[in-house]
């Protein structure tokens, strides 16, 4: 992509907002002035990627992903994998950073993030609700230069959860997962900073990115994660007495 860039310099566009200080919560809000820029030049493509500034991507990465989402139409998010642990029921989400989302589908939700906690996620269960497939291929591996969580604890991750409507059983099993697995993403002090957050997120009073999603959409991710709750436990009783 930078040698890309170092030869055709013309097909791209710098858009220079406000200096507001970092907050990685408005990250949505600067997506959708990106694509705003975009209407209004009336610019039309098939997919957009969302890349982090810290992103390194392997050779071929966005190839890799946009075959597997042209062999796959009913695909409409996808990423590679920056080293989270494969999920134990063979349910993968595509990760923030260095997902395509395909345009398409991205229309018909108005091509516009809500500017509030578990945005990223929320589309990826918007596509899900709507019976579309999202997929992290586990094995296209890339990195982030710096930690996660390094500007926030981790605590946006549990308010996120309340937020979204996330099932108490699934928000405990990540917590604990993080808790007992040596080498996981979420430090112990992140994993306390999200329970904590996700019980006692505040108020939307004084926090502006607090703020529950529609309730059709709660309603079925708490139905989502039971029944991935349902399926990964039957598949344990099933290993131990095998």
């Amino acid at each position: 992509m930078v040698r890309f860039y170092q030869q055709n310099p013309s097909k791209f566009k710098v858009i220079t907002l406000p200096d507001r200080g970092y907050d990685i919560r408005r990250v949505a809000a600067n997506l959708n002035a990106a694509y705003a820029n975009i209407e209004a030049e009336s610019k039309r493509f098939n997919y957009s990627l969302i890349s982090g500034d810290d992103c390194v991507f392997p050779e071929r990465y966005c190839e890799t992903l946009l075959a597997e989402m042209e062999r796959n139409r009913r695909l409409v998010i996808a990423s590679g994998n920056s080293g989270v642990r494969a999920s134990p029921d063979a349910v993968d989400f595509p990760q923030g950073a260095g997902r395509f989302v395909r345009e398409d589908f991205w229309n018909m939700l108005g091509r516009r993030y809500p500017v509030a906690y578990g945005w990223e996620a929320w589309l990826v269960f918007k596509a899900l609700q709507l019976g579309y497939q999202v997929e992290c291929l586990q094995w296209l591996q890339y990195s982030h230069a710096r930690a996660r969580g390094a500007t926030h604890g981790f605590r946006y991750w549990g308010k996120a959860m309340r937020v979204l409507g996330y099932h108490p059983l699934m928000t405990l099993g990540r917590i604990v997962k993080n808790v007992l697995y040596h080498g996981a993403p979420v430090p112990f002090s992140g994993s306390i900073s999200m329970l904590t957050a996700y019980l006692f997120p505040g108020k939307s009073e004084s926090d502006p990115y607090l703020r529950e999603y529609e309730r059709d959409l709660r309603h079925f991710v708490r139905r989502y994660q039971a029944t991935r709750i349902v399926r990964l436990v039957s598949r344990r009783i099933h290993h131990l007495f095998r």
